[in-house]
């Protein structure tokens, strides 16, 4: 660890504490490769024990153990969690960058509209539609889906940018074939103030009620009903810096608006967007919780922190099946809301200037 590191971490406990409860629950979470399969596998004779030599933190109304539930459930929350706020992020970024640099004077050409939409729909259908068997087939390993999923994004970018690029070339001389404008700020931001109006809970139960339950299922609702947020803080990050003077200057050098959002409004989004991400990072975690919780969302049968919690729904005292799995979901909110307040310290200079 460097010296940045350590001053990093001393000077705000905040983050160091959140960093190394955060590090030794994700070391738990991987520990099952380093145990044998027969840990994990459900002992019928053995169901609704208490804590035991047998059964350190007891078993489940199916004979399960709830140290290995706990084990396995980590790594499904996580990666639901994962892949919801990197859904909420591929939608909340970039369009809050879009509303923030184009605000309500956006003007293009009926045809790079048409366009546009087209390979939008082409990317969803390639790089999702195409390869759902596949991302399916991996659902049984968490580390697996991450990856399938992850491509998946990286082809759906890879598609948009290909489309981007033909539009920018090959279409330019059309931009002015019948002109619309565009109120891009005003559509984007009425768009997050209806779905922020809708209780979030109802809308996910309503979905996940409607649709197949899977985990994909959650990742795309949860990712769809959070990035809002993540919206928000991007626009209004970008907003005060567009209207900087050295932004001012840097146009009037004829620097592109490409090169400006890469090069100078990113690097004041991205501080305060991480420090947004590990507070919708630990939503996520609480929504997918309640979901499996109410018996929503995941396939039966899939263990998460909240299926483990659900399970003491019927069974009033077996107080264990309460207390281990809801310490352990306790300790990884209480981890990341700890790096969330040590990054909002870190990037707040108001803060730093108060000593909180």
């Amino acid at each position: 660890m460097n010296k940045f590191s350590k001053d990093l971490f001393r000077k705000n406990s905040s983050l160091g504490w959140g960093a190394g409860i955060l590090l030794a629950i994700l070391l738990l979470s991987f520990i099952s490769v380093l145990l044998p399969e027969t840990f994990f596998e459900n002992d019928w004779g053995a169901s609704m024990q208490s804590p035991s030599t047998n059964h350190l933190l007891g078993t489940g109304s199916r004979g399960n153990d709830i140290a290995a539930g706990i084990i396995s459930g980590l790594k499904i929350s996580l990666t639901v969690a994962l892949l919801s706020v990197l859904f909420a992020t591929l939608i909340g970024l970039p369009s809050g960058l879009i509303a923030a640099t184009f605000g309500n004077k956006g003007k293009t050409g009926i045809i790079q509209l048409i366009f546009a939409f087209v390979f939008l729909v082409l990317a969803w259908f390639y790089a999702f539609y195409l390869r759902r068997f596949e991302i399916a087939d991996a659902s049984s390993d968490s580390f697996s889906m991450i990856s399938e999923i992850l491509f998946s994004f990286f082809l759906f970018i890879v598609i948009l940018l290909i489309g981007y690029f033909f539009s920018a070339r090959i279409l330019s001389p059309l931009k002015n074939f019948i002109p619309v404008q565009l109120p891009i700020d005003t559509l984007l931001s009425t768009l997050a103030d209806i779905i922020t109006s809708f209780p979030l809970l109802m809308i996910i139960l309503t979905l996940t009620a409607i649709a197949k339950p899977s985990l994909w299922l959650v990742v795309v609702i949860i990712g769809c009903t959070t990035w809002t947020g993540i919206f928000r803080v991007v626009r209004s990050v970008a907003l005060q810096t567009l209207q900087m003077d050295f932004i001012t200057a840097a146009k009037a050098m004829g620097m592109k608006t490409r090169t400006i959002i890469l090069k100078h409004v990113m690097s004041s989004v991205l501080p305060m967007l991480f420090v947004h991400l590990a507070f919708t990072f630990s939503a996520a975690i609480v929504l997918e919780s309640a979901l499996t919780f109410l018996g929503a969302g995941l396939p039966v049968g899939t263990v998460t922190l909240g299926s483990l919690l659900s399970d003491a729904k019927s069974n009033f005292t077996a107080w264990w099946l309460v207390l281990f799995p809801g310490v352990v979901l306790f300790l990884l909110l209480l981890s990341l809301q700890l790096i969330a307040s040590g990054l909002q310290k870190k990037f707040n200079p108001r803060l730093q200037k108060q000593g909180v």
